[in-house]
């Protein structure tokens, strides 16, 4: 989420964060794959529960409206809505700034050092 903001994009939704999880796991194998460093990509089931539990978090809400990545609809507050759309495409949006986030993940022990470093890109 902090990349893709950081990039430009004021909503995102479950693909494009799994999407950027999956490229970061990739490149972590590729770069350590000499040094016998072991990070699994969990299942994308797995994924969309963790993101739904920052949802009710509150950490992000819905955009309103269908909309694209980048958009800048008005956030509504609601739940997933399987008649707008899967729920893995309904557009997000942080409600706190990316330097939060950031520094919440460098102090969880329990991240793996590659996933706290792209909290940090």
């Amino acid at each position: 989420m902090v990349s893709l903001t950081n990039t430009g994009y004021q909503c995102f939704n479950f693909e494009m964060i799994y999407n950027e999880y999956k490229n970061l796991i990739n490149k972590y194998f590729t770069s350590s794959s000499t040094s016998g460093g072991s990070l699994k990509i969990c299942k994308k089931s797995v994924a969309l529960k963790a993101f739904e539990q920052l949802i009710q978090a509150e950490l992000m809400c819905f955009t309103g409206g269908k909309s694209y990545a980048g958009s800048r609809s008005s956030v509504t507050k609601k739940s997933f809505d399987s008649t707008f759309e899967m729920r893995e495409f309904q557009m997000m949006r942080l409600l706190i700034d990316t330097g939060t986030l950031s520094a919440a993940a460098k102090k969880r022990a329990d991240l793996s050092a590659p996933i706290r470093r792209w909290f940090a890109e």
